[in-house]
């Protein structure tokens, strides 16, 4: 057997192992491409989505804290002044 044949027989069996693993994820028909591309764009979606509710979750604290220490300086300010 010559390196050409055993190399046309590695690739057959690689494109028939190939064939197998497609039909067994349910990705061998024609629209099995839309359906990759639609999975990348919905995780890609949920990927901006978890970063857009990290910053709105961040910038709620610090400005709940900010309005914290606002308040305790104004507090302070109107217990200085004699305020009631």
């Amino acid at each position: 057997m010559t390196d050409a044949e055993i190399a046309a027989i590695a690739k057959k069996a690689a494109e028939e192992a190939v064939e197998e693993t497609l039909r067994r994820l349910n990705l061998h028909d024609d629209e099995s491409g839309r359906d990759l591309h639609d999975l990348r764009e919905l995780l890609s979606s949920w990927r901006s989505a978890k970063r857009t509710v990290g910053t709105t979750i961040t910038r709620s604290v610090t400005l709940f804290i900010l309005g914290m220490l606002a308040l305790g300086a104004v507090m302070q300010i109107r217990k200085q002044l004699g305020g009631d």
